[in-house]
């Protein structure tokens, strides 16, 4: 999973844009104007990219605003937030799960 920061990211964000493939921030928060989604109100069947922060500040809040949507995994009262890799691993899954259910 390539980290990317500085000019690079941008320059990504573009690229995926114009290739139609769906940015998910993953987020810690919730926007005003972008409410953040649960993993199964997700179409993970179409090309999404998952951009996923550093445990203590997640993403960038201009990142967060400038992707497609905003993704949160709901939790109980008392957690605030799983490590990177964790969280990367429950949205896959529900990826993955969407993804075997497609008829062949």
């Amino acid at each position: 999973m390539p980290i990317l920061t500085g000019p690079a990211l941008p320059i990504l964000l573009a690229q995926l844009a114009s290739s139609n493939i769906r940015t998910l921030a993953s987020s810690l928060r919730d926007s005003a104007d972008q409410p953040a989604l649960a993993p199964w109100e997700i179409n993970w069947c179409e090309p999404v990219a998952l951009l996923v922060g550093n445990e203590g500040a997640g993403l960038p809040e201009e990142v967060e605003r400038s992707a497609d949507a905003r993704i949160r995994i709901p939790m109980s009262g008392g957690i605030e937030s799983l490590n990177a890799a964790a969280a990367a691993a429950v949205l896959f899954y529900e990826a993955a799960r969407q993804r075997n259910t497609l008829p062949i």
